[in-house]
């Protein structure tokens, strides 16, 4: 899901994407550190945070309502359909 594809864009420099483009991963090799790029409209990519384990209860629903919110209508209203 967010580790598909790499690509080598320098000795030092690999960028990791996903299927669905939701994050960037640039893994700079000489410097020891990872950066994410978010791809979303959103302020943080709301299935990314989701996957966090270390999120605040505030954080996790407002990714949760944006995830909802990105999905097609019909695909929210599945996830969100309570029988009576």
């Amino acid at each position: 899901m967010f580790f598909q594809k790499g690509k080598g864009i320098s000795n030092n420099e690999i960028i990791i994407t996903g299927k669905e483009n939701i994050v960037e991963t640039h893994v700079l090799i000489n410097e020891n550190r990872v950066e994410y790029v978010n791809l979303t409209p959103y302020e943080k990519p709301p299935l990314f945070e989701l996957m966090k384990s270390d999120i605040s209860k505030e954080d996790k629903e407002k990714a949760s309502k944006d995830w909802h919110h990105s999905l097609p209508p019909h695909i929210d209203a599945a996830l969100n359909y309570e029988a009576n």
